[in-house]
């Protein structure tokens, strides 16, 4: 049996150490933060469709170390000229009729952070235009 003033010695220790652990536990998750989302791309070149076409567009975000950022941060979408090309909220583009369009992608919140691709829309002798899916 431990006198009374070594039990207290005790368990000053145990609680410090305990103290100590939890401390160092709580300190290496705050460290796993999501990384800021500082790049994106939807890649190079200019992309041709035709008239009719539909796809998912996608976008690589990146944070300031070059690794992708997940889960991906909201972002948006926009196409420069909407009779050409719609894409909606999601990413999903179709092509209405025949022209060159840009379509844009940012980070909903820093728009300053975005990129852009040429979109060719081929559309065929004879080829009616597509009518519009829904409002865009």
């Amino acid at each position: 049996m431990l006198s009374t003033s070594k039990r207290g010695g005790l368990v000053r220790r145990i609680w410090i150490t305990s103290a100590l652990l939890i401390g160092l536990c709580s300190c290496s998750s705050s460290t796993g933060s999501t990384p800021t989302a500082s790049h994106i791309s939807l890649g190079t070149g200019t992309k041709h469709v035709v008239v009719g076409y539909s796809w998912i567009a996608t976008a690589d975000v990146r944070d300031d170390a070059g690794s992708p950022v997940s889960p991906t941060p909201p972002l948006v979408w926009t196409s420069r000229a909407p009779a050409i090309l719609t894409v909606d909220a999601n990413g999903l583009a179709q092509a209405l009729q025949g022209g060159v369009t840009w379509l844009v992608v940012a980070l909903r919140d820093r728009p300053a952070v975005a990129d852009s691709m040429n979109i060719d829309v081929v559309q065929f002798a004879g080829q009616a235009p597509v009518a519009r899916a829904g409002p865009n």
